[in-house]
């Protein structure tokens, strides 16, 4: 309820105070409430009297104005539009208006400074409104450096000791989308580390055993926030889900070594040599599996263009993850697994090295 101009000139102050924090590379507000206007106030009670209809000033304003479409017709098997304007360069000031004729209902033509006047004003081309509320746009740019995650706390911090009891704000577009899924990535991520460990339990019909598994993902997972830190990128939306596909990707390195291993100490051999068996017999297969994979993420990371700082980002968070994942996959697994095979054996009773029994004295 404080009109336009008022509106404005709060969202200018606003935008020009976002601009110079530092965590904002510039914001802008679109909305404008000085911009020119002509304004044909229309005596109606006169128009009625001469016969004049509404709809007739609105057709003949809306011909010299603009191009208008009438109608199509076929010509040699073709669709033609119709479009109808004034002569151009015909009108030049606001008052050439009023020279203008429209018809009436009885075929006679009325000029419109007979039924109408002209009003130079100033306001805004268009009002938008928000949730029923007049509305200005202010949108802003996260400085280099800075996710949309600080760029939406500084536009709120700025908002809050800015704007008066008067005006309120909301968020649109992708900066809601992010206010709404927040928290939504963490709880994505605990629930892919869940579901993992229960269809490892289900394969190896062990708890104990898949925690050797998702030990890496946190080691892989500092391997991500490390490479995107050094490439100077954001914790942002797509590093996220590069987080949560390193879950899948780590536990299936991490499954070829205990898989290996625990076939070996099922053959018979002792938990520290089985280690070193497995480890030395998947040497290969790991690096040829991660090596595929990071050859696989090579245009992510060399990507151009429009949407490129999504895949950029993508990219360098699984492949940092990746190159982690697969160093301490290869030196740690084996060893966390006979660590906790013994662990397991000494809670149980069991010896570790007891070769297993034939198939008969089972």
């Amino acid at each position: 309820g404080t009109g336009a101009t008022t509106l404005a000139a709060v969202s200018a102050d606003l935008a020009r105070s976002a601009a110079t924090h530092p965590a904002i590379a510039y914001a802008f507000s679109s909305f404008r409430a000085e911009i020119p206007q002509v304004r044909m106030v229309l005596d109606r009670d006169q128009a009625a009297r001469l016969g004049l209809a509404l709809e007739s000033i609105q057709d003949t304003l809306a011909s010299n104005l603009a191009p208008r479409y009438v109608d199509d017709f076929v010509l040699f098997g073709r669709s033609f539009r119709v479009m109808m304007s004034g002569q151009r360069g015909r009108i030049e000031t606001p008052e050439q208006l009023l020279e203008l004729s429209a018809r009436t209902g009885d075929g006679a033509t009325v000029p419109l400074g007979t039924v109408a006047d002209i009003e130079l004003s100033a306001g805004p081309s268009f009002v938008t409104r928000y949730n029923l509320y007049p509305s200005s746009r202010i949108t802003a740019v996260p400085a280099p450096g800075s996710s949309m995650g600080d760029a939406i706390a500084a536009m709120e911090a700025i908002a809050a000791a800015s704007l008066g009891p008067e005006f309120g704000y909301d968020w649109s577009g992708q900066a809601r989308e992010q206010r709404e899924a927040e928290g939504a990535s963490l709880l994505v991520f605990a629930l892919s580390l869940v579901f993992v460990f229960l269809f490892l339990t289900a394969q190896y019909e062990s708890f104990t055993t898949p925690i050797a598994v998702l030990l890496m993902v946190p080691l892989a997972a500092f391997g991500a926030l490390l490479a995107v830190l050094l490439a100077g990128l954001t914790l942002d939306l797509y590093t996220q889900i590069g987080l949560v596909l390193l879950v899948g990707l780590t536990a299936k390195t991490a499954i070829l070594l205990v898989e290996l291993t625990k076939q070996q100490i099922e053959a018979g051999q002792p938990p520290e040599q089985a280690a070193a068996t497995a480890a030395e017999l998947r040497f290969r297969a790991v690096l040829m599996t991660a090596g595929t994979f990071i050859l696989g993420m090579v245009p992510l990371l060399t990507a151009s263009g429009a949407g490129a700082a999504s895949r950029v980002s993508l990219g360098t968070a699984v492949v940092g993850g990746t190159l982690a994942g697969v160093v301490f996959t290869l030196l740690l697994v084996p060893r966390l697994y006979v660590l906790i095979y013994e662990l397991v054996a000494r809670l149980t009773g069991k010896r570790s090295a007891d070769p297993p029994l034939p198939q008969s004295q089972r």
